[in-house]
């Protein structure tokens, strides 16, 4: 009786009402949330009301927590183990989910006996070519056993060329002499070829190599995540507004904004749009990248 009194008065932790406190911490709206992660409103609403019967099977459900999580910012472990402990409390979901595998153990057995039916009628015909007596086909025969009536006929010799007569022996071509004038080459003329004379190149003076400094002003309070290409963290923070940062790294770098439209940001000196990367209240995009 004690340890059923205590586990009354042990607070059950709430999934939903944790990531409705995180969500209006960063000023976003459950619309915000389901274009984000891609999801039916419904989905968002039932989640943080905890409303088991309207969401879907424990293992998508699982996958929604963690991304949901992820766009917060908040620890997801807490949340998975709080919802996991509702559905071992809730024996009826159990029970459907037994009965929604029986079709398929039932599937997995119609396709263990057809592969033994296969194998079975496999089986019989190599046991019957094996009792066929086959008498190999005379048409491979070797040609050595074959009777050949036919006459051979004797191709003629070919005439050597000892056994030429002497009155058609091949003579000799006359060697005719060209005359002296013509034998000799002339001597090539060889022009002097011009050396090209080296330039000398003035080296231009060396560019300056940009800082990949980031400059940050806030009007108003917004929740700014940025990293560089090494995943180093340059700041994981919630800014209040008339806030100013600057940060330095390698490029490109990730930055994530929530309450963006208060976020103006400045890259080596050079304005950032960040109104053509916000999606509801949040901004995701990459500074320094090849290409942008």
């Amino acid at each position: 009786m004690s340890d059923e009194n205590n586990k009354e008065q042990q607070p059950t932790f709430s999934f939903g009402k944790r990531f409705s406190t995180a969500r209006g911490a960063l000023n976003l709206s459950r619309e915000d949330v389901a274009v984000e992660l891609k999801l039916g409103i419904e989905i968002i609403v039932a989640i943080e009301d905890e409303d088991y019967e309207s969401l879907t099977a424990p293992i998508f459900v699982t996958g929604y927590i963690r991304n949901y999580a992820r766009l917060l910012k908040i620890p997801v472990e807490p949340l998975l183990a709080a919802y996991n402990q509702v559905q071992v409390e809730r024996p009826t979901i159990v029970a459907k989910a037994i009965r929604k595998s029986g079709p398929s153990y039932s599937r997995l057995l119609i396709k263990i006996a057809s592969v033994l039916i296969v194998l079975v009628l496999l089986a019989g015909i190599i046991s019957w070519f094996q009792s066929q007596d086959f008498e190999p086909s005379t048409w491979f025969s070797s040609p050595e056993n074959t009777d050949s009536s036919e006459p051979v006929i004797e191709l003629p010799k070919l005439v050597e060329s000892d056994d030429l007569p002497a009155s058609i022996e091949k003579k000799p071509e006359p060697v005719t002499e060209l005359p002296a004038e013509v034998v000799a080459i002339p001597t090539p003329v060889v022009e002097p070829v011009a050396v090209p004379v080296p330039v000398e190149v003035t080296p231009q003076a060396a560019v300056e190599a940009p800082k990949n400094e980031i400059l940050i002003s806030l009007s108003n309070d917004s929740w700014v995540d940025i990293q560089d290409s090494t995943g180093k963290r340059l700041i994981y923070d919630l800014l209040r507004a008339g806030k100013e940062k600057r940060f330095t790294g390698k490029p490109p770098f990730k930055v994530f904004l929530g309450n963006a439209k208060g976020v103006r940001i400045e890259y080596n000196g050079e304005l950032i749009d960040v109104d053509k990367h916000i999606r509801g209240n949040l901004a995701r995009f990459k500074i320094g990248a090849a290409g942008e």
